[in-house]
């Protein structure tokens, strides 16, 4: 909103020109005479090119002329024949008289008066034609037929041949009309632009000016008129010509120090201001405001206006030293010279507000803008535009300060009277919707923020078209109201609609073309179709390539968001170049971006997380935290996620110290900022149950479970969708407690939480699906298992590519739970064609890989096909090496697998000192009392009680059995496979007595947990 008004357009220029019309109506009848008989040559021909840039003037009093007449438009037709003058010049007249309230029969006279004195003057030339030659008569015509007025007098005063007296009466008739009709559009120009309209005012100040002649004082002051007209309307870009015409018109007639040297300076300062030419502006200033000063006694005022533009102008250029005393001094001027109700005053008053809010001064700003509007409403009306665009400043200024109720209110109130000043269709009005939706999307209520987002779509196609710029913009902003919303089907046409425009209007290779681009590759992201999220991700970075070189920071940009397009695809091993060439494009540039620096770290540190290659990871992840720490403190919520991946990596490397260490300070730093981080504090919660229940610290995980889902729900509710995640993770952790009758429950709630938020076609969905089903092949329930397992699967299969790793992971499960089943064929075409994605899609030596193979041998090991299953186990530890080195947990377990697979071939020499290497490994690496210790245990006591070596066997089962019941307590499905091996061994040594008790534990044990009818 400019508030610079120009000093020329005053409040009682409407009134001035009522009173010319009715208290010296000849003279109003002359003026419009005189724009009569130009218009039949021209000049209403040029009124009528442009009638989309007019509004009707509107009293209070008279909307229309036609309906306050009693004349309808025929009628209008009627009296233009009748009258021999067009109809455009009847309405005006008419409107004009209506303001005073003439009676209609009045009305009726004066329109014959104007016609009787055209009729006169025509008379009168045709009388004196014949002293004029056929020859000149002809040229003046035609100079007067194309609106060249001045060239017309030249001819007549310049005749030879003709009856020179004649010829410069005629041309002294002519001269006192084109000046009158000059004098009059000038008063039309006031008129439309004392209702804003100022595409009119400048249209006709430019005809006006080109009425007089070229060296008069009158077509400078026109001149001047036409470019503030400009200005005011936002089409600056026109502005300088007529300026700068004036002010030399002005300089040669006065010379450079007159006070009207003075106001044009004003104005072209103003101009050069608008346009951002700063060194300009100061120079016009400094001149306007020397000579303003040496005239100060007179000048006042203007010299307020001036020093209230230097001012901005200081503030533009971040010199606010040097611009507060500026607008104070102007303030002091104007209260002192005009009083404390004057709109000048009101003006400044806004531009100081919006300056002081710049400073932080928000109730500075406030309160000078509250004034503003007091003396606005007091001086023009409660219903002047200027009011209503005070109100609409105030409620950006409350907007920014998020006091978005009052921000409504008062947008609420300039919409009002905007729509009673200029209809619906206005860009004033779709402005002011536009903040209005932007207010309502910030509130919550996002279909209060889609209708005036509407409203601001439909007004601004009105004003400027369908192709325009700011309308594109405010499908943009729609678009991406859909978006927020999840609505992504609704969103991808205007999206497209907008970039469209985009192209059209600023070309291919525009800045704004290449980040619509950006967002458009998020949403086929969201819709999870990565082709399209490509080919839109790889034309903005070709854009900034060609336009800025391969290694400017945008480019690093785009690499890094081509990058995460590949990583979200599992293209791992393309994603890592990219991040690699962003990082270097950061590292070698003299001012880099520290935060995206840091990203890109944290980038691909999680690339390498996701592969287990944590020896890779955490050193980026340390330099991320470092980086983020140092940038933004020590305390923002952005450094959470790097510190979460970090936990995750010690988690998986059993460093559970650290591990919880940094799922602490995660915790920590989100809770300084508790609102807006919710989500991010409930992953938290839940990595942590997650490190807990990893260390069988059953009680404690649950206890960050039911503290993460209870966050969820009183933030969003218990049907809202993010809950699910929670549910999920309380249901896994029951499951691993052998809770099944209590996790069941909430993998069903999970289902239906997000069935009901249309999310049963998701990622999410699937995966839930999936736990569900392993909760009954967990209880034996395996004909409940497989239809739910295998409708996941199909569900994987639909929302991502065939090949994607997650849908190997599906298949690996539907054939462990087919191997079970005994359909040994089906399981083992699932886990090769599971291999098969793994490899091709992941690489040689993928951990994810090693894992498929470990299953593929595991069925051949239940078919007794060693030969076959021995050599994956080898290839699995190979790859696992390779990732993690010789000593890991996952290797311990692998270990585990192949030397049972030896054991069951009795091969118990091979078998013997893989398990040793895998039982000191685990010793060494989770220590004394870990599940996976058990197992080992377990397997080795096998061995033993195979060969016979029962008081060998008889302490590792003992030690297993402790451990089991320690980590799981004593009723525990692990627990009664231990009692039952145990058991056997004692029958074997003839301990009926400590065999039997056991077996009957273990048998309660399998019933209990699993029923009495598994298997």
């Amino acid at each position: 909103m400019e508030h610079s008004a120009s000093m020329e357009f005053q409040i009682n220029s409407l009134e001035q020109l009522m009173e010319l019309a009715f208290q010296a109506p000849d003279l109003m009848l002359w003026g419009l005479f005189g724009i009569c008989i130009f218009g039949l040559m021209g000049l209403f021909r040029w009124l009528r090119k442009k009638p989309s840039v007019r509004r009707q003037v509107k009293t209070k009093k008279a909307k229309s002329p036609a309906k306050k007449s009693g004349l309808p438009p025929l009628e209008f037709a009627h009296h233009s024949v009748k009258l021999g003058i067009e109809q455009p010049l009847v309405k005006q007249f008419i409107g004009l008289l209506q303001s005073k309230e003439i009676p209609l029969a009045e009305q009726e006279d004066r329109l014959q008066g104007l016609a009787d004195r055209y009729k006169q003057l025509l008379t009168s030339i045709r009388q004196n034609k014949e002293a004029l030659n056929s020859n000149t008569l002809n040229q003046v015509e035609a100079k007067i037929e194309k609106g060249e007025f001045t060239k017309a007098i030249e001819l007549l005063n310049g005749s030879i041949n003709d009856n020179l007296e004649t010829a410069s009466q005629i041309a002294k008739e002519l001269q006192k009309h084109y000046m009158q009709a000059a004098k009059e559009l000038s008063e039309l120009a006031q008129l439309s632009a004392l209702n804003l309209e100022y595409s009119e005012t400048a249209a006709r100040f430019s005809r006006a000016a080109d009425l007089v002649p070229k060296d008069s004082i009158l077509r400078a002051e026109y001149l001047r008129q036409q470019g503030i007209a400009l200005i005011e309307g936002g089409n600056e870009e026109s502005a300088e010509p007529p300026l700068v015409e004036s002010l030399s018109i002005y300089q040669a007639a006065w010379g450079n120090q007159h006070i009207e040297v003075a106001r044009t300076h004003y104005h072209l300062g103003r101009f050069y201001f608008s346009r951002g030419r700063y060194k300009e502006a100061l120079s016009s200033l400094e001149n306007s405001a020397q000579i303003f000063e040496q005239k100060e006694t007179e000048n006042r005022v203007d010299y307020a206006l001036c020093l209230r533009l230097l001012a901005q102008i200081f503030s533009a250029q971040g010199q606010d030293e040097q611009a507060s005393p500026l607008f104070q001094r102007a303030l002091e001027i104007q209260e002192r010279e005009l009083g404390l109700e004057h709109r000048e005053l009101a003006n400044t008053l806004c531009l100081q507000a919006e300056f002081n809010y710049k400073l932080g001064q928000l109730e500075s700003a406030q309160t000078g803008y509250e004034q503003a509007v007091a003396i606005m409403q007091k001086r023009l009306g409660r219903e002047h535009p200027y009011v209503a665009m005070t109100f609409h400043q105030l409620g950006v200024m409350l907007h920014k300060q998020q006091k978005y109720e009052d921000a409504e209110a008062h947008y609420s109130i300039a919409l009002n009277l905007l729509e009673k000043k200029f209809g619906t269709h206005s860009p004033e009005f779709a402005s002011t919707c536009l903040q209005l939706a932007l207010v309502y999307e910030q509130l919550g209520k996002s279909a209060d923020a889609e209708r005036f987002y509407a409203r601001a779509l439909e007004a601004q196609k009105v004003s400027f078209g369908k192709e325009d710029l700011d309308a594109s913009n405010t499908t943009l902003k729609l678009a991406r109201l859909f978006r927020q919303q999840g609505r992504i089907q609704d969103a991808e046409p205007l999206y497209l609609e907008t970039v469209a425009v985009h192209i059209k209007k600023l070309g291919k290779e525009h800045p704004d073309v290449a980040k619509l681009m950006d967002e458009i590759s998020l949403l086929y992201q969201e819709k999870k179709q990565y082709k399209e999220a490509e080919r839109f991700q790889k034309k903005s970075l070709a854009i900034w390539e060609r336009t800025l070189g391969p290694a400017h920071p945008e480019v690093a940009r785009r690499l890094r968001q081509l990058g995460q397009v590949y990583e979200k695809n599992h293209r791992e091993r393309e994603a890592e170049p990219l991040y690699r060439r962003a990082l270097e494009i950061w590292e070698n540039h003299q001012d880099p971006d520290i935060q995206e620096k840091g990203g890109i770290l944290h980038d691909l540190g999680k690339l390498y997380l996701k592969e287990q290659l944590f020896q890779e990871a955490e050193p980026l992840f340390l330099k991320s935290i470092e980086i983020f720490s140092s940038s933004m403190g020590g305390s923002h919520a952005d450094l959470s996620e790097p510190m979460v991946a970090l936990a995750e990596i010690y988690m998986q490397q059993s460093k559970y110290d650290l591990a919880q260490q940094y799922y602490d300070r995660a915790l920590q730093t989100l809770r300084i900022k508790k609102v807006g981080h919710e989500e991010e504090i409930a992953k938290c919660l839940i990595g942590l149950a997650q490190l807990h229940q990893g260390q069988y610290q059953f009680d404690t995980a649950e206890t960050f479970c039911h503290e993460a889902l209870q966050l969820m729900q009183e933030t969003w509710g218990k049907e809202d969708a993010r809950t699910a995640q929670c549910l999920c993770q309380l249901g896994w952790l029951y499951c691993a407690k052998s809770r099944f009758a209590e996790a069941e429950p909430l993998y069903q709630q999970a289902i239906l939480v997000l069935e009901k938020n249309g999310r049963d076609h998701t990622e999410e969905f699937a995966s839930t699906l999936h736990n569900l089903a392993q909760l009954y092949r967990q209880e034996g329930r395996l004909r409940d298992a497989e239809p739910v397992l295998r409708r996941s699967l199909k569900l994987w299969q639909s929302l991502l590519n065939p090949k994607h790793p997650h849908v190997a992971s599906s298949m690996l499960s539907l054939a462990l739970l087919c191997q079970e089943q005994g359909n040994y064929r089906e399981a083992e075409k699932l886990y090769e064609g599971a291999t098969e994605i793994r490899q091709e899609m992941l690489g040689n030596f993928h951990p994810d890989l090693a894992f498929s193979l470990i299953g593929q041998a595991q069925l051949y090991a239940k078919q007794a096909r060693y030969k076959l299953a021995e050599p994956l186990f080898e290839r699995a530890l190979e790859i696992q090496k390779q990732v993690w080195g010789d000593n890991h947990p996952n290797i311990a377990i692998t270990l585990n697998h192949l030397a049972s697979v030896l054991l069951d071939q009795s091969r118990h020499t091979d078998a013997e000192p893989i398990f040793y290497k895998a039982l000191e490994m685990q010793e060494q690496l989770l220590g004394n009392e870990h599940p996976d210790l058990a197992i080992t245990l377990n397997n080795l006591g096998r061995l033993y009680d195979e060969q016979g070596r029962l008081e060998k066997a008889g302490p590792l089962f003992q030690r297993a059995l402790q451990i089991r019941e320690n980590v799981f307590g004593a009723d525990h499905v692990e627990v009664a496979e231990v009692l039952t091996n145990l058991a056997h061994l004692y029958r074997k040594q003839g301990r009926y007595l400590d065999a039997k008790p056991r077996y009957n534990r273990a048998v309660n044990l399998f019933s209990q947990l699993l029923g009495e009818t598994h298997a």
